[in-house]
């Protein structure tokens, strides 16, 4: 590489030109590359594409760019099966709610032809019922009891307590301290 070498650009250079200025030479070296053939069908099919879209909204996929009458026929081609799915919903839930049968309502009974098995339940519950008041009973002469145990408890009178003794029966501390072993 010497400077007398004008074909490749300088890097100091490029910053002070335009971007424009700084391709030049890219662009010069391509002229020297071979050109490349083409098929006939695909210069046919990019003249199509480019007559297409120069034709105008018609052609245009961008929905801004359609006719009103387009617009409306593209929301017909949604819209007519997305309400004949809603209807046929409404129609089978409709349907469905007036073929099926009522529902009884339950009631819990016991059969006429199983007294043995009526009575049995009738004869534990009575059971149960008398269980329940010998409990209460129990319980109420239990209560009883305690309320004159403490009554009595209350009525006692009371030994009067020694000096030297306090009232839970045992020496205090200064007593322990000053017993001989």
């Amino acid at each position: 590489m010497t400077g007398a070498d004008s074909s490749l650009p300088d890097p100091d250079a490029d910053a002070a030109r335009s971007p424009a200025e700084a391709l030049g030479p890219a662009w010069e070296m391509l002229d020297v590359l071979p050109r490349a053939e083409t098929p006939p069908s695909m210069t046919a099919s990019t003249i199509a594409m480019v007559a297409a879209s120069a034709a105008g909204p018609l052609g245009s996929s961008d929905p801004r760019n359609r006719p009103a009458a387009e617009q409306r026929i593209s929301m017909i081609h949604w819209a007519l099966p997305a309400a004949a799915v809603i209807g046929a919903l409404v129609g089978g839930l409709i349907l469905g709610r007036m073929t099926a049968p009522t529902p009884e309502p339950r009631v819990w009974t016991v059969p006429s032809d199983r007294a043995d098995v009526r009575s049995e339940i009738m004869e534990r519950i009575e059971r149960l019922e008398r269980l329940e008041e010998r409990d209460k009973t129990q319980q109420r002469e239990r209560i009883e009891q305690w309320r004159r145990r403490e009554q009595q408890r209350r009525d006692q009178p009371r030994e009067p307590v020694s000096p030297s003794q306090p009232e839970n029966g045992r020496p205090s501390p200064a007593e322990n301290r000053a017993a001989p072993r």
